[in-house]
Formats: structure tokens, sequence, C-alpha cells
């Protein structure tokens, strides 16, 4: 007789999961925040293979132009028309998505760095280096961003003068004084979280204050910093569209999406498409990433990890 394993009507304990196990399980079942998830990732093709498939298909780029053709309306040809110089929309639009989403992500990473670090390090340490911190946070919050680019975009022009130069010194700005929010909200999680179970037994065994932040703390409040992380891009977007304006952002023949809708909304009653189609990329992307953002609050949120 084969030695088979007698179930006693208690199931077979299961694998213990871990936290990032589950939240992956958690977000997989969130149908919206997949189906974003995934609008993004064709979005991000779109902007990056786009302009490489349309290059090798009819053979021109973002700058191409032909001025004789001028501004048409969308055709099997130029899917979403041309501007008035008779340059592709469409290869604009996804040449201004590389810039736009790499600003975007490469400023939110600078600002969340730099907010949970300093967030982090205040909430944790507390006494009077935090509220030494704090003060120089409530100090910068009464300067105004705007201004501060600009100036220091100015100063600087001399010694950065290529435009891909001005671009990547726009894109640090950007990162490095947009921080201030993210670090409120890092420091409000680890003051109500430093005082807890996990918390006392972590230094009950002698772990470092270092470890204790970056290990046990840090991670609980990934929630609410990737859902203000994923706002904040579309927020940096805009701040990139204004300074383009100015001359300080991107500059011509280049293009991004805000340069695009900025152009677009000039000509509307002219030619319409010039800002319905980056218009209505740009609104879909800042949709993705709003939905993208709660379910990854929810996935990731300490109080419902649980999955069943």
């Amino acid at each position: 007789m084969s030695a088979t394993p007698m179930l006693t009507g208690v199931a077979a304990a299961a694998p213990p999961r871990s936290p990032w196990r589950e939240a992956w399980l958690r977000l997989r079942r969130n149908r919206v925040a997949v189906a974003c998830g995934l609008l993004l990732i064709g979005i991000v093709l779109f902007s990056i293979a786009g302009p490489v498939l349309v290059k090798a298909t009819w053979g021109y780029t973002f700058d191409s132009m032909n001025v004789a053709y001028g501004a048409h309306g969308p055709s099997l040809r130029h899917w979403f028309g041309t501007d008035a110089l008779g340059r592709d929309l469409m290869v604009r639009v996804m040449y201004g998505g590389k810039i736009a989403l790499g600003l975007g992500i490469i400023a939110t990473a600078i600002t969340t760095v730099i907010g949970v670090i300093w967030g982090g390090v205040a909430g944790y340490v507390g006494g009077h280096i935090d509220n030494a911190m704090m003060r120089v946070v409530d100090v910068l919050y009464a300067l105004p961003l705007l201004v501060i680019i600009i100036a220091i975009q100015a100063s600087l022009a001399a010694k950065f003068k290529s435009p891909d130069a001005r671009l990547v010194l726009m894109f640090i700005l950007i990162g490095c004084l947009s921080w201030l929010t993210i670090a409120r909200i890092v420091r409000g999680q680890i003051l109500s979280l430093k005082n807890r179970e996990f918390v006392e037994a972590a230094r009950a065994v002698g772990a470092p204050g270092s470890r204790i932040l970056f290990r046990h703390l840090v991670p609980n409040t990934l929630g609410p910093v990737i859902v203000y992380a994923t706002a904040s891009i579309p927020g940096i977007m805009l701040t990139e569209a204004f300074l383009s304006f100015l001359g300080l952002g991107v500059q011509p023949p280049r293009s991004s999406w805000g340069v695009l809708i900025s152009d677009g909304s000039k000509q509307l009653l002219v030619y319409p498409w010039m800002l319905i189609f980056p218009g209505l990329v740009m609104a879909l992307t800042i949709l993705a990433l709003n939905f993208l953002g709660d379910g990854l609050r929810d996935a990731l949120d300490p109080q419902t990890r649980k999955v069943g």
C-alpha cells in the first residue's frame, strides 16, 4: 500500500509570500491599474520606437519641413496632420513624448530621492534637528519655484550654451527644487510609524538607526510617495511648458507636449488638430498615471497587503 499523506481537515500551509509579492498580486487584480500600466507602456513605445518606424516608412523626422505643403489636416501619410511649416505632427508628438516623459521621470526620481531622505531623517531623528530641517522646508516653500528656476537658468546661460546642456540643467533644477511636499509626506509617515512594535523589535536586536529608517520605515511610506510622485509628473510637464514658452526650456526645432499644446492653442480656430492630438496624448498619459498611482497606493498600503 502506497504511503499517501493523510489530510485531517487542516489544509497544508501555503508558503509565505513576501510583501512585494502580495503587493504585485493585489495590483494585478486591479484591472483599471493594469490597463493604465499597459497604456503607459504603449505611450512609451509610441514615443521611443515611433520616430524610428516613421523614418523607415515615410522617410521624415520631427524636424523635416515641407513649407510648400504647409498645414494640412490628418491624412493617410500624415496621421496627425502637419503644422504651418509642413512638419509631421505625429512625429513631433512622438519626439515631444520622449522629452516630456523623460523630464517627468528624471525630475520625479530626483525629487523623490531628496524628499525621502530629508523627510525620513527629520522624522526619525526628531528634536532640534527635525525642527531645523523642517524650517528649511518652510522657507523654501515661501519662495516661488518658477522664479528661482528662471533666475538660475538665466545666470548659468553663459556656461550652458548648447540646447542639450540647457535641457539637462532644467531637468536637474526642477528635480532639486520640487521635493518639499514629498519630504513633508515622508516625515509625517515616519512620525506615525517610528514607535510601532516592529521598529521596537528592530531596536531590541541592535539594528542601527540607518537600517531601521531605510529598511523598515521608508518602505512603509511607499504608498503615499508613489501616489504623489505619479501625480507630480503632469505638474512637472506643465512647468517645462511654461519655461519653454519663456525661451528657457525646450528650444526649436525640438518639441515637447507642452510646447506643442502651447503652439496649438494659439492656432486652435485655424488648425484645431495641432492642439487636439498632442492634448489628447498628454491627457491620456496624465489619466493613466493617476489611475496607476491609485492602484499602486492600494497595492502597497501596509494596512491592506493581505491577499486571499
